[in-house]
This record gives C-alpha cells, sequence and structure tokens, in this order.
C-alpha cells in the first residue's frame, strides 16, 4: 500500500514538471518571418531537395545498419560497417576511436564560408 501512494505522489510530481516542453501557440513575428525568408531561399530550397532525393537510400542504410547484430558494448561489426560505408562515400580519413565511435569528417571546399 505505502508503493502505491509513493507511486501516485511521484506521478503527481511528474505531472507538474512535463519532460517535454509545450509547444508555443503563438511565435514571434520576427522569428516567423526570419523563418520564413529562410525557407524561400533557393539554396535551402535546393538543399532540402537533395535531403527529399536521398531518403529512400538513407533509409536503406539505416536499416543494413540496424540489422547487423550489436549488443551493448558489443558493437564493433556495426562501427565497422558503418566505418566502411564512411570510407565509400568519399571519407577516407574516417576511423573508430579509442571508444568505439565512428568519426569521419568532411572537408570544406577552399570557397567556402570560413566561420
Amino acid at each position: 500500500m505505502a508503493a502505491a501512494a509513493a507511486l501516485l505522489v511521484c506521478g503527481e510530481a511528474l505531472a507538474q514538471f512535463p519532460a517535454v516542453a509545450s509547444t508555443p501557440t503563438q511565435i514571434r513575428p520576427a522569428v516567423d518571418e526570419a523563418f520564413t525568408k529562410l525557407m524561400a531561399a533557393p539554396r535551402v530550397q535546393q538543399v532540402l531537395d537533395g535531403i527529399k532525393a536521398d531518403h529512400a537510400r538513407s533509409v536503406e542504410d539505416l536499416r543494413l545498419l540496424t540489422e547487423i547484430e550489436a549488443p551493448p558494448f558489443k558493437e564493433q561489426k556495426r562501427a565497422e560497417a558503418f566505418l566502411g560505408r564512411m570510407k565509400a562515400l568519399g571519407l577516407p580519413d574516417a576511423y573508430i576511436d579509442a571508444e568505439g565511435n565512428v568519426i569521419g569528417m568532411r572537408k570544406a571546399a577552399a570557397t567556402g564560408p570560413s566561420w
């Protein structure tokens, strides 16, 4: 009975602090205007079109990776497969770090922005 009471109290406390922030009902006009302008930019539309066109291949890549058995802390086979995919896509310096993370860096074009 005490456990049920504790669960009820905890549940009520958690209900006061939702894990996900609510969506604002109104967006500030300046933010809405900036977003609309950004989404209308030809370069942004070009990038979004490329992402949409590549969707099926991306889903297939993810499906193939998730089919590789990789229980927690035993993901080496999946990491090696992902590393191979990164190298095949033009990231020759990709590697697996000491923690088992697959890391690859795409070098920017010389004419790109230099933040």
